[in-house]
Order: C-alpha cells, then sequence, then structure tokens
C-alpha cells in the first residue's frame, strides 16, 4: 500500500489536501467552502464521508475557514496544536468534541504515522507535518518564513514535498502591493521565495522523487517562474515537479511515480 497525496486548492483564496494509504484519509487544512471542496474531491473520485481526520497547519483563514461546515456534514475530528486548539474552535464554531488537541509529538491514524513539526511563519504556531508508511513519507511544509534546520532536518529524507514557493522576488518588489505587505512576505515570518524553495528542494536527499510547489502568489508568482527555479537547481536530477493551484485539485501523486486520476 503506497501512500498518496491530492493537492485540493493552494494560494491565499484556500488550502487543502488529502493524504491517503488507501483506507486512512487525512484532510490537510481546508479553507475552501464546502461546495468547492466537495466538487474538487468528485473530481478526484474522493467521497467526503471518507474523511478520518484534519489537520491543521494554523490558525490563519485561509487554512480553517472550510473546516467549521465540513466538520457539521462529515463529523469528522479536528486535529490542532494546543497552542491554538481553542482559537481554531472559536474561529470554526466547533465544540471541544470537535477538537484534538496535539503537540509536537508523534501520533497515528489509521496506519499513518504522523509527525507535526514547527514552521517559522506568523502565526501563533505553525506545523507542517511527516507522514510515513513502511519506509514512505510525504512532507507538507507550507506558509514557512524561512527554511532552518529543523524543518529540513523533518524534509529532506522524504519521497514526496509538498513545499511553499510563493513569490518572485522581483515580482514583489514591483508590485502593488503596500510596502508593510511586502516586508512581511519577505521576512522570516512570511513566506518563502522561488529561489528560496529551489535551493532547499535541490538539497533534499535521494529519496525524493516527487515536488510540489504550493501556494504560489497569483500576484507577485507565475507557475512558469516557480518551475524553471526549481528545475535549474535540481539540473540532472530526475526529480519530477509540479503546481499546486488555486482554482482547482492537483489529482493524486503516489509514492512510486504512480500519478492517479
Amino acid at each position: 500500500m503506497n501512500l498518496r497525496i491530492c493537492p485540493l486548492g493552494s494560494g491565499s483564496k484556500g488550502n487543502a489536501a488529502v493524504v491517503t494509504d488507501g483506507n486512512t484519509y487525512i484532510l490537510v487544512d481546508n479553507g475552501l467552502n464546502f461546495r468547492d471542496i466537495v466538487q474538487r474531491m468528485a473530481g478526484c473520485e474522493i467521497l467526503p464521508s471518507v474523511i478520518d481526520a484534519i489537520l491543521v497547519t494554523h490558525e490563519h483563514s485561509d487554512h480553517i475557514r472550510g473546516i467549521g461546515l465540513f466538520v457539521s456534514n462529515m463529523g469528522c475530528p479536528v486535529y490542532a496544536h494546543t497552542l491554538i486548539a481553542d482559537t481554531v474552535m472559536g474561529k470554526c464554531e466547533l465544540t471541544a468534541g470537535d477538537v484534538i488537541a496535539i503537540s509536537d509529538m508523534p501520533f497515528m491514524l489509521g496506519d499513518i504515522l504522523v509527525t507535526p513539526f514547527r514552521v517559522p511563519h506568523d502565526a501563533v504556531y505553525t506545523l507542517g507535518y511527516n507522514f510515513d508508511l513502511h519506509g514512505q513519507r510525504i512532507s507538507i511544509v507550507t506558509d514557512i518564513g524561512i527554511m532552518t534546520q529543523g524543518v529540513y532536518k523533518n524534509i529532506c529524507d522524504s519521497d514526496i514535498v509538498m513545499i511553499e514557493c510563493n513569490h518572485d522576488v522581483g515580482m514583489l518588489h514591483n508590485s502593488s502591493y503596500p510596502y508593510p505587505l511586502k516586508k512581511r512576505i519577505l521576512s522570516n515570518g512570511g513566506h518563502l521565495c522561488n529561489e528560496d524553495s529551489a535551493r532547499t528542494i535541490a538539497a533534499l536527499g535521494v529519496r525524493l522523487q516527487h515536488v510540489i510547489l504550493a501556494h504560489l502568489s497569483e500576484e507577485n508568482n507565475n507557475p512558469e517562474l516557480a518551475l524553471e527555479a526549481v528545475k535549474k537547481a535540481l539540473g540532472c536530477r530526475e526529480v519530477s515537479v509540479s503546481i499546486a493551484y488555486q482554482d482547482m485539485a492537483h489529482g493524486f501523486i503516489g509514492i512510486g511515480g504512480k500519478v492517479y486520476a
């Protein structure tokens, strides 16, 4: 049984991704409205009712705004770090019985080992996640201002990595964004640029099979620039690279190179 991942949407208008081994289905964040996430799941042959858990990376609205309605319809538990569990509960209109507070310690969901790890971002406490099954690993790390040694150690031996590739620095500097917003994005608590993401990807270990570039800015980036930066950094390494788009599901990517419709 191979792990696989399906980004359902990635960007400032809403983030969500499904990780599964075919038995356990884990939804990482849900910043999409109920209609959109159900439609995108249907396009990837995922029944919303099979979702076993929702994992929260952090409390920003583009990652949690759709959780409340999804839980009220599907009844799955929400896992959030203990420092933001109450905030998520309040923002998503959940009850104490809906939310399971977690720490940075690994835990099991079905046969999948889930390992949360701290990520630098300007939220109360932002998490990335590793998903391990029988020697396979998928990592998700988005909304990250700077690549730290701790984050790198968590993702360096992954088979598939979904990582932020938010902006082109030149486009951001020349954009219509106000200076304080530019400063925030460029800070260590902001978002990762193409070049920094590319350097990180090129330094990942030999197990790396596929990279999904996530959270691309609609104004300060484009897929061509992001792909060019990453492929240039990878050189002749045989690593597949794709984009998680804001307005459509990516489709499943499985370890071993299998692409699922």
